[in-house]
């Protein structure tokens, strides 16, 4: 279980990497929020999967479902709000 944790973490760490490049490269600044949103949505959510089975099932397991759950709430939120805010200010590009 010790390696699937960590091929979990190694793909979440590619999926943020390229989430990071994604948004180095576009210059749109919506579609930059998209793909920082996508990185935060997915990646961090699959990294803390694979901390809990390379820290095996106790109760950190419990603490850091509660943060995934919190991460899978809470980031859409977020990015929902700050293209919001951009777009109530008249940002358009």
């Amino acid at each position: 279980m010790e390696y699937f944790g960590w091929g979990l973490i190694f793909i979440g760490c590619i999926f943020n990497l390229l989430s990071a490049i994604g948004c180095l490269k576009i210059t749109d600044s919506y579609t930059m929020i998209h793909a920082a949103g996508i990185g935060d949505s997915c990646g961090t959510p699959i990294i803390l999967f694979g901390v809990i089975f390379v820290s095996g099932f106790n109760i950190l397991s419990f603490k850091i479902l509660l943060l995934v759950a919190m991460v899978i709430l809470l980031s859409p939120t977020a990015t929902h709000a700050l293209a919001r805010a951009g777009l109530e200010e008249g940002q358009r590009k």
